[in-house]
């Protein structure tokens, strides 16, 4: 059940809110805002009063948390506007992200869930008569994540931020410049264009792509590409795709790679990653019935005929 009422917490310093209830609602609503595809979430404004809570104002700066109410990723307010339950718009409900088909559909699911705590409502406006009509006053926020934060709920350096459909097409132009834009892997080919990604930048530039698959408890690692070696881009983002993974609810983070790419398993397994599964004769058998392109020999001269699976188990894993 689809839930954007976020409550804040703390005063003085940026407002720290999280979406929805913290467990699985949070999980969903995080990764599709991560995803870069929910831009909009709408709030009661009597959440906001029950709260003392100011309604944000274009550039305000809050933290986003995750289901363990740990910071996530600080989070823009682009606009934010009072309105009646009637004037939702289209627009801001298909951008909820959720699969709304309009501000119809929308309100079907949202009144579903304000009705179920509309006692606790009531007592904290002192008002037993409240109840959601036409009239109801709700928050329709735009925002935008501007920085992922790590474990310790600092920026990562270079700053890694999610792709958003203005970024796309210097995104999906970097995939292709590193032949990352079409992947073959578990005998499936797999159009990485079409998946979130992660941006590292440094001054604006691109310094590095990661995408990803979410799939249920599992989240995969699907293309990550540098535009410099070591100069940490990796890193940051293997270290942002496993909060982006804890915060969706996925108990596994991992990927696939070739077996002469002895720099990714070095890369990798440096960092937590464990060897699980060698698809033997997997790239030969991709590269005859998928992706003639895929080259015979790659990194060393070492000649390319298997896939190897690694994986990272997060809490609860």
């Amino acid at each position: 059940m689809p839930d954007d009422t976020h409550a804040a917490v703390g005063s003085g310093e940026p407002v720290r809110w999280g979406f929805g209830s913290p467990g699985p609602l949070r999980d969903k609503l995080t990764s599709l805002a991560i995803g870069g595809g929910k831009v909009v979430t709408t709030s009661l404004l009597a959440d906001y009063e029950i709260e003392g809570n100011r309604v944000e104002q274009p550039g305000d700066i809050a933290i986003l948390l995750d289901s363990g109410e740990r910071p996530l990723a600080m989070i823009e307010n682009v606009l934010a506007k009072v309105i009646r339950l009637a004037d939702m718009t289209d627009e801001d409900a298909i951008d909820e992200g959720e699969g709304y088909a309009n501000a119809a559909a929308f309100r079907v699911s949202h009144e579903d869930h304000w009705n179920g705590y509309l006692d606790e409502v009531r007592e904290g406006l002192g008002n037993p008569g409240f109840t959601i009509t036409d009239d109801t006053l709700v928050v329709a926020e735009r925002f935008r994540i501007t920085g992922l934060l790590d474990s310790d709920g600092l920026p990562f350096d270079p700053t890694v931020r999610p792709a958003y459909p203005v970024d796309r097409p210097r995104v999906d132009a970097f995939l292709a410049a590193n032949n990352a834009d079409v992947v073959a892997r578990l005998n499936e080919i797999v159009d990485a264009r079409r998946h979130p990604a992660l941006i590292a930048e440094v001054d604006g530039a691109i310094a590095g792509v990661l995408t990803w698959v979410l799939r249920g408890p599992s989240m995969e690692v699907l293309t990550l590409h540098a535009a410099r070696h070591w100069a940490g881009a990796g890193t940051a983002l293997v270290a942002a795709a496993r909060r982006v993974a804890e915060a969706s609810g996925a108990h596994r983070l991992w990927l696939i790679t070739t077996n002469d790419n002895v720099d990714a398993l070095r890369f990798y397994q440096r960092r937590g990653f464990r060897l699980t599964q060698v698809h033997a004769d997997a790239v030969d058998r991709s590269r005859a019935d998928l992706k003639p392109g895929i080259p015979e020999t790659g990194e060393h001269g070492i000649a390319i005929h298997d896939e190897i699976e690694l994986e990272l188990l997060l809490g609860g894993g």
